[in-house]
């Protein structure tokens, strides 16, 4: 090998034709290997394959991106839709307890009337006694309420809402008693509105007969005619009064 070389150095025509050989074999690998340090340096970080779908296609990740984004979108919506459906349940049981409120606050109204005669308070009574056992029903049981299907209430707030209804169930009893006599208490209550109306005319005539037995026994009536009769009585003279005689003397023998 030492000899090639020294023949070839010795040689001048094939060390010019080594040497240029030599330097155009180092430029081609220097030009071979430039784009490949270039792709390098550009890629980067970026290079990085994704975790669990890295070893897909570009295409394929590309897929499962997006049926991956529809899913989260998907779940993002039933979310949005559960909680409204939520609130609006919220809002119908506070709008429902607060009209419970109301009307058993109106019941007892209606209660007190009609049993004085009014006719107009059974009416009230009546409506109110349905409405009350329905909504107190919705909140036990559930059903359609403003356009949605309401679930039962839930166990958290049962306890409160089985005494309303033991006590319900007491006041429905009562109520129904009420309604059941309405015909007597509405004629119950037309004959007391008569006696009433005629008040009036039997106090006059009971003081008219009043005044005319004082009047047969001498009593003044009132203060005004006690004090004419008592200034009448002190302007009669009074009566002499009489002195006795002393009896008479025996004559003396």
């Amino acid at each position: 090998m030492a000899f090639k070389l020294e023949v070839t150095d010795k040689l001048p025509f094939l060390g010019r034709k080594a040497a240029a050989a030599s330097k155009a074999a180092a430029q081609g690998k220097e030009r071979a290997a430039a784009p490949e340090a270039a792709s390098s340096q550009a890629s980067g970080p970026v290079a990085r394959p994704l975790p669990l779908i890295g070893r897909l296609a570009s295409g394929r990740q590309l897929q499962v991106l997006i049926g991956l984004l529809v899913v989260l979108l998907a779940i993002d919506a039933a979310v949005v839709a559960v909680d409204t459906r939520q609130g609006t349940f919220g809002t119908i049981y506070i709008a429902t307890a607060g009209k419970i409120r109301m009307l058993s606050q109106r019941l007892a109204k209606a209660a007190q009337q009609a049993s004085q005669g009014n006719r107009e308070a059974f009416k009230q009574l009546r409506e109110s006694r349905d409405e009350f056992a329905a909504l107190v029903n919705l909140l036990l049981a559930g059903g359609p309420a403003a356009g949605v299907t309401l679930p039962p209430t839930t166990s958290r707030a049962r306890p409160a809402l089985d005494a309303l209804d033991a006590e319900w169930k007491k006041s429905e009893r009562n109520a129904a008693l009420v309604i059941a006599e309405e015909q007597n208490l509405l004629a119950l209550g037309q004959s007391v509105r008569s006696i009433n109306a005629s008040n009036p005319t039997l106090q006059e005539l009971a003081d008219e007969a009043f005044a005319d037995l004082l009047k047969k026994h001498g009593v003044p009536i009132d203060l005004k005619d006690a004090l004419r009769k008592s200034a009448s009585a002190s302007g009669k003279p009074a009566a002499p009064k009489r002195t006795p005689r002393a009896p008479p003397r025996k004559p003396s023998t």
